[in-house]
């Protein structure tokens, strides 16, 4: 499995525990052929920026039938390939996926890794990438209205 800045990782990017859906996003350079080892996407790999449904395995077998979505590098949040595979928000159905994807060649990602490979790409500011930090945490509407204002930019303007 690749240590380097730029190796595949992946997380669960949805809050644990059961709902209808859970995402889990994978980055890195090269993904899709990381990909193709455990989805299978009807009718061809996506065009980018478009879901695809898709079937996803392990050793096991069918682990869920969901979504691809793909974005190439450099046009995305961290600047490198990334993929979110839209699943069923069952908690075994997510480890079984992440398994998945570690099995593949991808490791787990620290937290907040995404967002420190969109600052090291260029992608975002440290104001920015703050107010990730403020949307996720907000506890009041004036809070999401200051990460907003991050977000957008209107922060960094003021420095």
């Amino acid at each position: 499995m690749a240590r380097g800045p730029d190796a595949p990782i992946v997380a669960n990017a949805t809050p644990w525990g059961r709902g209808a859906v859970a995402v889990v996003r994978l980055s890195g350079a090269s993904l899709r052929p990381l990909l193709l080892q455990f989805c299978r996407p009807k009718g061809g790999f996506p065009p980018p920026r478009r879901a695809r449904l898709t079937a996803f395995f392990d050793e096991d077998g069918l682990i869920d039938e969901g979504l691809l979505t793909f974005f190439p590098g450099p046009h995305s949040y961290t600047g490198e390939d990334v993929a979110e595979l839209g699943c069923h928000g069952n908690p075994l159905i997510v480890e079984r996926l992440l398994r998945a994807a570690q099995a593949a060649g991808a490791r787990l990602a620290e937290p907040g890794e995404f967002t420190r490979r969109a600052v090291a790409s260029g992608r975002l500011d440290l104001t920015r990438a703050e107010a990730v930090l403020q949307a996720i945490e907000a506890s009041t509407p004036e809070g999401l209205v200051l990460a907003q204002a991050g977000l957008s930019g209107a922060v960094a303007e003021l420095a």
